[in-house]
């Protein structure tokens, strides 16, 4: 009898207990669909981040781009200017050879008509024209001239010695101001702004009043540019335009001045 009821009673626990899971399975299976799906929405956000992160890192890069675009137009544009600056001030300086030369020979042609002794009564004519003056100035102006040309040339050396010679040989000459300006320009030239700044000092402290003053100081002023000195460079441009405000040397420091700004 005891082991029919036994019998009986494994057979009814084992239902009730699947019944139980059963009854449990629905929630089981709820939440299991709600983690499931609160996963897929963490990816879904995770990729949503990542795309994000990549556009963002996109963007910089182009910003950093148009950064350093603009940063090279400007250098490009500085250094267009430098150099047109540069052109226009060597065109400028030879137009003024050029004048000085016209007048040293109007004075040379004024000199030779006046040197022309005018007949009188009671001297016979003199018909001796003044040759070693003639010739004095013939050897001044060549050796000028020849060191003009060393230095278009870059020739610098040569050039160098020419117009040290020039100094040293005709200090009273009406070219000695240029000669001790275009010193300056073959340091230029050289890169060597420390010793071109000394010799175009020179020329403003020596001849204050000559043509080359003006060119002298704007060069200083470029010199103290290429030295990164900015607020020296500055002080000399605006001399210039104190100075000599009509001269073509005063325009072109007002064109740097304004790049500054």
């Amino acid at each position: 009898m005891r082991k029919k009821i036994t019998s009986f009673i494994w057979p009814v626990f084992f239902v009730f207990i699947l019944s139980g899971c059963a009854g449990q399975n629905p929630r089981i299976n709820s939440r299991q669909l709600e983690m499931d799906n609160l996963k897929r929405q963490i990816q879904f956000l995770q990729k949503q981040n990542a795309q994000l992160s990549r556009e963002l890192q996109n963007m910089k890069g182009q910003l950093e781009e148009t950064a350093v675009s603009t940063q090279q137009v400007r250098a490009d544009f500085s250094t267009k200017m430098d150099e047109l600056l540069e052109q226009m001030e060597i065109v400028q300086s030879r137009l003024k050879d050029t004048d000085d030369s016209m007048s040293n020979m109007r004075n040379k042609a004024a000199l030779t008509v006046s040197s022309q002794p005018q007949p009188d009564v009671s001297q016979p004519e003199m018909t001796t024209p003044p040759v070693e003056q003639s010739l004095a100035v013939a050897e001044e102006r060549e050796l000028y001239n020849m060191s003009r040309k060393d230095l278009n040339r870059g020739n610098y050396q040569l050039a160098m010695q020419g117009f040290l010679q020039f100094v040293s040989q005709y200090p009273s000459s009406e070219l000695t101001d240029n000669a001790q300006y275009w010193i300056g320009e073959v340091y230029y030239a050289q890169g060597r702004f420390q010793d071109a700044i000394q010799e175009f000092e020179k020329v403003v402290k020596l001849y204050p009043g000559a043509d080359k003053a003006p060119s002298a100081l704007l060069k200083i002023g470029f010199c103290y540019f290429n030295l990164e000195e900015v607020e020296q460079a500055k002080i000399y441009l605006e001399e210039v335009v104190t100075k000599h405000p009509d001269s073509d040397e005063a325009n072109l420091a007002r064109g740097r001045l304004a790049t500054l700004n």
